[in-house]
């Protein structure tokens, strides 16, 4: 090996985790987890506040490598007027207009992603996770809400995701141009019937995804506008809360699993007799 290589053979590692810092990072065995709560690497700055994205956040804002809005790409920052609506609490909805918002929907400081679609684009938002393991298949799960806000129409957001091969999908036109799979599983979709101007709990909704991931590559979860029943009045506000990533064992680790309980049971059976 000549002193080129032992070079890059030493930093290869150091680049793939600098490429992970701005963004959620699963190591494929750990569960990773985003509460919109506290700091989270990559993340946010200290707890959402509703106050926009930027590439360097501050305190309240998120990632802009994480998080894209409206099909803008995972690059630049958006913090003013719809982008960046603040802070709404209990049964207040989006009371500054339309946009992205943290929603307090107890009143006990813990707060969720929210959105309220603008026009009938219904266009949402993209979260963005990078794996540094290679993987056959993960869960996605988060806890998903509705605010009804007219009797009469009810939006929902529906679930896809993408596999960005080498995490290189940065800009709008590259995030779009990836292949979305549509899950039904992860779709937040409310009912005409339920209760408006109060938040409707849709429980924690949870999938599993089999998909081709190698090490480097960025799994992008999209959350897409749609309506679901009624036309005219105002739209639906979703919020998101409590995402998380888990690794699925490979078959063979349950093979291994089933192996040992087998071995103990024979093992108990002959202290017994």
């Amino acid at each position: 090996m000549n002193k080129l290589q032992e070079i890059l053979t030493f930093t290869a590692p150091f680049a793939l985790a600098a490429s992970l810092n701005a963004q959620l990072a699963f190591d494929g065995t750990n569960d990773a987890v985003v509460t919109f709560d506290a700091t989270t690497a990559g993340v946010t700055n200290d707890q959402y506040a509703g106050a926009g994205r930027s590439s360097n956040p501050s305190a309240g804002q998120l990632d802009s490598e994480f998080y894209a809005q409206l099909k803008q790409g995972f690059d630049g920052g958006n913090a003013s007027n719809a982008a960046a609506r603040g802070v709404t609490t209990g049964t207040t909805g989006p009371s500054a207009g339309n946009g992205f918002y943290a929603a307090d929907i107890n009143n006990d400081g813990n707060r969720s992603f929210a959105y309220q679609a603008g026009n009938d684009n219904l266009e949402a938002f993209d979260f963005r996770i990078t794996s540094s393991a290679a993987l056959t298949a993960f869960d996605i799960s988060f806890d998903a809400q509705y605010f009804k806000l007219t009797s009469g129409r009810v939006t929902g957001l529906n679930f896809s995701y993408a596999i960005d091969a080498g995490g290189d999908a940065i800009t709008d036109a590259e995030v779009n141009a990836l292949s979305f799979t549509a899950n039904t599983d992860l779709n937040i979709a409310g009912t005409l019937g339920a209760t408006a101007n109060v938040w409707n709990d849709l429980g924690n909704l949870s999938t599993t995804i089999s998909a081709s991931v190698a090490a480097g590559d960025a799994i992008i979860l999209r959350f897409e506008g749609i309506t679901i029943e009624g036309a005219g009045g105002s739209r639906t506000f979703n919020s998101v809360d409590n995402l998380k990533i888990s690794a699925v064992p490979e078959p063979g680790t349950y093979a291994l699993l089933a192996g040992m309980c087998a071995l103990s049971a024979v093992a108990l059976r002959r202290r017994q007799s």
